[in-house]
């Protein structure tokens, strides 16, 4: 958003139409809530950070061998298991569990289950953490910046970059509030408490998208 001129800090007002508020979404929505919070730390929300913080720039390549293992087995089990699909996931399945040394008859207990899991959110946090570099580069660019960027955690936001750069920037005053539209009860219900979850309480709900929008229409 910054890239595009626009300052999170600045933003008052957020309109959620026509979401489902699905158990998958409530990551995402607990990072806007904080994201648009008074007194955010931005490098806490930072998977760049979280790269450096976890210490996840000093995996071994045996640790990292493992953790694809792990995530091939995590996207065979829920294909099978979740999507109730058989066929291969990938077209050279077998010479995929020869190179990476797994067994179709591998058990997926419990404790592999949650292994596998941990092991796929990092790939999500290596990820992201790829994508936040290529934004504070672009950021460096916006701003006319040469010198050389620590790589280390302290810039690994785009306001601590930009703090970095320039010393400081304007604050957020105010917890941004949120309009958020539902369907049904239950859309209501969910809704409810997904935000609960989020520890966000300043938002008022709308039975229709139009009901949602209609102060900005005005």
């Amino acid at each position: 958003m910054i890239l595009d001129g626009v300052d999170i800090e600045k933003i008052e007002n957020i309109y959620v139409l026509g979401h489902s508020f699905g158990e998958p979404d409530l990551e995402y929505f607990d990072f806007l809530v904080k994201a648009t919070k008074t007194g955010c730390n931005y490098n806490d929300l930072s998977a760049l950070w979280k790269v450096h913080h976890m210490g996840l720039e000093k995996l071994t390549e045996d640790k990292i061998f493992e953790d694809m293992k792990l995530n091939v087995l995590y996207a065979q089990h829920h294909r099978e298991r979740e999507l109730r699909r058989y066929d291969d996931l990938f077209p050279e399945y077998t010479l995929l569990e020869n190179l990476l040394g797994l067994k179709s008859e591998t058990e997926y207990t419990e404790e592999v289950a949650e292994k596998a899991k941990l092991a796929v959110n990092r790939r999500f946090i290596f990820e992201q953490a790829a994508r936040t570099r290529q934004v504070l580069n672009e950021l460096c660019l916006l701003m006319h910046y040469e010198e050389e960027v620590p790589a280390s955690a302290e810039c690994a936001s785009v306001f601590k970059l930009a703090e970095y750069i320039q010393g400081t920037h304007e604050k957020r005053k105010y917890n941004a509030k949120w309009h958020i539209s539902y369907f049904s009860d239950e859309d209501k219900e969910r809704i409810k408490s997904v935000m609960a979850s989020t520890d966000c309480s300043d938002y008022e709900l709308f039975s229709s998208i139009d009901k949602c929008i209609a102060g900005v229409l005005k």
